[in-house]
């Protein structure tokens, strides 16, 4: 009876490792992956852009800020006080518009970053997962994010399958 006992553990034991699916798990780094895509080119120049636009928006600002704050220095002697105080207005209120447009800069970055890198971002996860899908993957780990603190060597890095995925070649 006991010979019985060892046997059926052992067949159940085994009946059962033969239906394990393998665990398959691979890694990538998505920041090399974005980098390489062609879109992000095309969206960084467009960022590149954008920035420049800006700077030349605050370079305008302060060049009629300073031609104004230069007129009134030359010509405050010949003013009467209610022309000073439309100037010195006029020159708070400039003052004013530069300040809440930088003010509003780093807003308005961030919302063209967004506009332009998500759908780049989603690109890339979405042939990620494709990819995983299709080789059986259990799990994908991005390495450039800084969680994952550890991959063995049996760890399959799948960025040329989603590179390939995207028609990426280099």
């Amino acid at each position: 009876m006991k010979n019985l006992s060892v046997v059926l553990v052992a067949i159940i034991t085994f009946a059962g490792l033969a239906f394990m699916v393998p665990t398959k798990f691979g890694h990538i780094d998505s920041q090399a992956l974005i980098s390489s895509m062609s879109e992000t080119k095309d969206a960084q120049k467009q960022l590149d852009a954008f920035m420049e636009e800006i700077r030349n928006s605050l370079d305008e600002m302060q060049v009629e800020y300073n031609q104004k704050l230069k007129d009134y220095q030359d010509n405050e002697a010949n003013w009467t006080d209610l022309q000073k105080e439309n100037k010195q207005k006029e020159l708070a209120d400039l003052q004013q518009r530069a300040y809440e447009f930088q003010q509003s800069v780093n807003q308005r970055v961030q919302q063209k970053q967004a506009e332009l890198f998500d759908p780049i971002r989603k690109k890339a996860i979405d042939a990620i997962k494709k990819v995983g899908e299709q080789n059986g993957y259990i799990y994908i780990f991005d390495i450039s994010g800084g969680a994952l603190l550890y991959y063995s060597s049996a760890s399959q890095d799948v960025l040329p399958l989603v590179k390939k995925e995207l028609g990426i070649t280099e």
